[in-house]
């Protein structure tokens, strides 16, 4: 009796993973376009998960910037306190749990497939921030980057956004912070 349920399971298992593969290679087929592609050129992000994003998205130009964009997937940091306890930052519960999924997977391909994000992922991580923690600035840089990559209607290039981030670190290479504290 056992064997037989044991084997019946196995079956309903293996029938679900295989029509889930099917529903995904259907999802990615019917959202097929060139912003799928120009997302599949960002690091970490495959034909499922474009298309996905592309469905949640629909029109960037609903959008004013990345920060509407992550407050939408529900990737910002949310002040969390109650009564007398000490306070807590975290991310933000807000938005659809499956896309936060989707994100994440994507922010851990691109950490390791990808230098620019590996190097924000050491970078925080040398900061104090947790192994859990890191995958959400990474998130949070992805969607900026799809914002970016969306409205320009050009292909995922690093070295822009290296480069863009350059600019906005001040003369010096002094962060605002280390700014502040040299003032004081």
């Amino acid at each position: 009796t056992d064997g037989y349920l044991i084997a019946s399971i196995a079956r309903e298992i293996r029938d679900k993973q295989n029509r889930i593969a099917s529903h995904k290679q259907k999802l990615a087929a019917e959202c097929e376009g060139p912003q799928t592609q120009l997302l599949q050129t960002i690091s970490g992000i495959a034909r499922y998960s474009a298309s996905c994003l592309m469905i949640q998205i629909e029109d960037i130009r609903r959008f004013a910037s990345p920060a509407k964009l992550s407050g939408y997937f529900g990737v910002f940091p949310q002040l969390k306190e109650s009564g007398d306890k000490t306070s807590v930052v975290r991310m933000s519960k807000k938005g659809r749990g499956a896309m936060r999924a989707t994100l994440y997977m994507c922010a851990n391909n691109a950490v390791l497939s990808d230098p620019h994000p590996k190097s924000i992922y050491q970078r925080h991580r040398r900061k104090g921030k947790t192994h859990k923690q890191t995958p959400g600035v990474i998130m949070h840089k992805l969607l900026r980057i799809i914002w970016g990559v969306l409205t320009s209607g050009t292909p995922y290039d690093p070295h822009i956004d290296q480069a863009n981030q350059q600019k906005r670190t001040p003369a010096g290479g002094q962060s605002r912070q280390n700014q502040l504290a040299s003032k004081r």
